[in-house]
């Protein structure tokens, strides 16, 4: 671990990033102070320019240092800071500064969703016991409306990131061992996701460990412009201007990109067609594997599934959780986390810090078997728990299947199964093209869900009189990460969904 002493630039001591001595056990800002030291020109962060043709704005090592060390000072001098203060902010890597500048200082910090209902929002207030909220860009109105629900609540604006970098500051000595700091925490709101995104959002999880990935490695992340939308063009400019190593998207911007765009991005990332994942094991170099986590329990811990089943994944034997089967006769298994019997290994279930009362966590994610023989340790993620549309015969049907099938769909911009309390599934189908007729989007999508309906139960068939054409004024409910949020979606159409149901007796 690195010496408390100081660097000649008030830094922590150098460390050589190869070194993986005391890996497991160091300290993120200590990291990025020794980074600054002994690779300070190492760019870390940058953020494509609006218009992507004047170039990307770059963060270096060092930059991100002195940002945090001015940070860290000016939290400080914030008149009655509060224990616990909040952030909600322009979608940019101010994120990562008052990540590490909330750890310099020693306060906890929260990071509500910007999308999140103003109501859950002060609930989380409340629960944290936040008295002061931190802002940037277009969030000041969400503030403004928090702090007239909440009326001690003391709302200030952050300084830019030029501001952060540029005044000049002291360094902010961090000089605390492990033992001392491995409790410190940021605290996030589960959401309930499962995926991270190459325009990710800033305050999930995923975007955090996006940040400790690019520092701790260290890499250089990119994102597309803060604070707006990400669309398969911006990814393709990116790929055209930067060689990259990697993407990370959620499944529908990876649709995006390798169906509309595959063409434009064949020179930069290979003969890449579809989101069927076979083309590109089969066509490129490149290695496609999954992330799998949540915010309780982090990322699971796995190996790499071989090319042949990429569309699986395979648990670390010793660190990764346990599956237990449903039902006797299901073929679908629960991912279950349990405290393991050696206390060298507490790090790898972060969830019973979260929860240090417990000693089980079931996930309500499930997962099914690999039949092929010889890859019977591999399993494919099925959904979850709450997904499983109960029917009112007593059957029952995983959504997900055909709502995969159809997600890459090109008049689409997502699919969404419906049937609890009915004896059929139906679904909703939410176009891309706002002006399309319903009757020509059914019938340009209903070869695709033949294809669909062939390879899932007769119970799980969707009949062609049971699809419902979403309202482009009443968009689908999604989650960060671009997801469908099921509940909400089905509650916003359920005047159409009983209207279709009716129509069909």
């Amino acid at each position: 671990m690195p010496s408390s002493s100081s660097a000649p630039n008030g830094t922590s001591p150098p460390q050589d990033q190869n070194d993986t001595v005391g890996h497991g056990t160091r300290l993120l800002p200590q990291v990025l102070d020794s980074l600054a030291s002994t690779d300070s020109n190492h760019v870390l962060a940058m953020s494509a320019k609006i218009d992507i043709s004047e170039g990307f704005d770059s963060y270096t090592a060092l930059q991100l240092s002195q940002a945090v060390n001015y940070t860290a000072h000016w939290l400080e001098s914030q008149p009655s800071l509060s224990h616990t203060f909040a952030y909600i902010g322009t979608q940019d890597f101010r994120y990562w500064v008052m990540e590490l500048a909330a750890i310099k200082i020693g306060h906890p910090l929260l990071l509500p969703s910007p999308k999140n209902a103003l109501p859950n929002t002060v609930s989380l207030l409340e629960a944290t016991k936040c008295g002061m909220v931190f802002y940037s860009g277009k969030c000041k109105e969400q503030c403004v409306q928090l702090k007239g629900l909440v009326a001690s609540l003391r709302i200030v604006d952050v300084p830019d990131m030029d501001q952060m970098i540029n005044t000049p500051s002291k360094p902010y000595q961090y000089n605390k061992t492990w033992e001392k700091a491995k409790d410190d925490v940021v605290m996030i709101h589960d959401c309930k996701e499962q995926a991270v995104s190459v325009i990710h959002p800033f305050f999930h999880l995923s975007g955090i460990f996006f940040g400790v990935y690019a520092i701790f490695c260290p890499a250089s992340s990119v994102i597309g412009p803060p604070d707006c939308p990400l669309t398969g063009k911006m990814v393709v400019e990116i790929a055209k201007r930067i060689e990259l190593d990697g993407i990370i998207m959620v499944p529908n911007m990876f649709d995006v990109v390798f169906s509309e765009y595959r063409d434009e991005i064949r020179p930069y990332l290979g003969p890449l067609a579809f989101s069927t994942g076979e083309w590109i094991v089969n066509n490129t170099n490149a290695d496609l594997w999954q992330v799998f986590g949540s915010t309780e329990v982090g990322a699971y811990f796995m190996m790499a599934p071989p090319k042949s089943h990429w569309q699986y994944m395979e648990f670390h034997p010793i660190t990764g959780p346990s599956v237990e089967q449903t039902a006797p006769d299901s073929e679908l298994y629960e991912v279950v986390s349990r405290r393991l019997p050696d206390p060298n290994l507490a790090w790898s279930r972060m969830v019973f810090d979260v929860f240090p009362g417990i000693h089980e966590w079931r996930s309500k994610d499930l997962v099914s078997r690999c039949k092929d023989p010889g890859f019977e340790h591999l399993w494919k993620y099925e959904g979850r728990v709450d997904d499983i549309i109960a029917l009112s015969n007593a059957l029952k049907v995983n959504p997900v299947h055909i709502e995969t099938s159809l997600q890459s769909h090109p008049a689409l911009k997502g699919p969404l199964v419906f049937g609890w309390d009915h004896t059929k599934c139906g679904i909703l189908l939410e176009p891309k093209d706002p002006n399309i007729a319903p009757d020509a989007l059914i019938e340009e999508v209903w070869p695709a869900l033949e294809s669909a309906n062939a390879l899932v139960p007769e119970h799980a068939r969707i009949p062609k009189n049971l699809i419902i054409v979403g309202d482009p004024e009443k968009p689908f409910h999604r989650a960060s990460k671009g997801s469908v949020v099921r509940l909400l979606t089905t509650k916003e159409y359920a005047s159409e969904i009983e209207d279709v149901y009716s129509a069909a007796a």
